[in-house]
């Protein structure tokens, strides 16, 4: 076979010295479309796409890192602040001040580097997506709708990926707190997050079947619209409306069972710091805090989810644009002669990731 393959790249280049362009040779353009794929090591992926970029991607994480890990102080320093100004004592309000600075200043600095960083990204990955799918004989519609998709897994990196990373620090700094603060409401804690966990991972499959189905629709709009039909437009519509609903319809089923078990553990702590420990009220305060920022930490990994399921059907569509097809000769001959050239055949296998 792969003799075979490699006789075909040959005839290629011979009927291109004679003036021929045989059926599985490329074009200049094919090759830039394919030498695209190939910065990325293959298909494009979650994971290719941080291989490529990982020190800008981790550049703006750790300024994520940095910030969210200061911030984590804030509720305690607040109760500190509380008790201290009952007894006249400023010093408390002087640590949250020179905290809130320090994490202004690095949050402003994090904002300015990564909408450079991930706008060079979407530029790049999006103009290689492109190029494949051009010379992969994709028709225009589905390459506009594409491209237009990929963004979507960009603003994952941007968006989601940093608020995972804030998510998780205040995670695992309110828990270890809330350990030091009040062990009961530690545990229900911890009991209300894998309630979550289960919960989002029973909904997953759902969300992929009708994100998959949601894209087919969009990518069939242009089409709808040059027909100069008002049925096929209606019909369109309606089928994009109805799968919206349906998503949305999903995601308030998660979101909702997600706030009601966090609501028991704010009202738990409560109940457990005020009645049971008569604790001081910046005690109080800082344990209420810390639940609070539980939750809001715990209601972005749903989120998260939810986003990852649906890039990951989008990557999963956009690689489908250069995989070749048995049956075609033409895409087969451009992925081998570029994995040839460049001494990397397992890159376009699509079992390779």
């Amino acid at each position: 076979m792969k003799r075979k393959r490699l006789e075909t790249i040959g005839e290629g280049v011979r009927g291109a010295r004679a003036g021929r362009r045989h059926p599985g040779f490329v074009t200049s353009s094919e090759e830039a479309g394919l030498a695209g794929l190939g910065d990325l090591g293959g298909p494009i992926t979650h994971g290719r796409i941080f291989r490529r970029y990982w020190l800008s991607i981790i550049g703006t994480l750790s300024l994520i890192v940095l910030s969210s890990t200061l911030w984590v102080f804030q509720p305690y320093l607040l109760g500190v602040a509380i008790d201290g100004l009952v007894v006249d004592d400023w010093r408390g309000v002087a640590y949250l001040a020179a905290l809130q600075v320090g994490v202004l200043i690095i949050g402003a600095a994090r904002r300015f580097y990564d909408t450079r960083v991930y706008s060079r990204i979407y530029r790049e990955i999006g103009a290689e997506a492109v190029s494949a799918s051009q010379a992969a004989g994709l028709e225009i519609t589905r390459t506009a709708a594409r491209a237009n998709m990929l963004r979507e897994v960009v603003n994952f990196f941007e968006y989601r990926a940093p608020g995972v990373a804030r998510a998780l620090i205040d995670l695992v700094g309110s828990l270890s707190l809330l350990a030091l603060l009040s062990w009961n409401v530690f545990l229900a804690s911890l009991g209300a997050m894998a309630s979550i966990v289960v919960s989002s991972v029973l909904f997953g499959g759902v969300l992929f079947r009708l994100n998959r189905s949601y894209n087919d629709q969009l990518e069939r709009e242009i089409d709808a619209y040059q027909a100069n039909s008002r049925v096929q437009t209606d019909a369109h519509l309606d089928a994009l409306a109805r799968l919206q609903v349906q998503r949305s319809d999903t995601q308030v089923a998660i979101f909702g069972a997600t706030s009601l078990i966090l609501m028991v553990v704010v009202l738990f702590a409560l109940y457990d710091t005020v009645a049971v420990k008569e604790a001081a009220i910046g005690t109080v305060f800082a344990v209420v805090s810390y639940v609070r920022r539980f939750q809001i930490a715990t209601l972005e990994f749903p989120a998260a989810y939810q986003q990852l399921i649906r890039t990951l059907e989008i990557t999963r569509r956009i690689n489908d644009a250069w995989r070749a097809p048995a049956d075609s000769p033409k895409k087969e001959a451009i992925a081998y002669r570029y994995a040839a050239e460049t001494s990397r055949p397992s890159a376009f296998r699509p079992d390779s990731y």
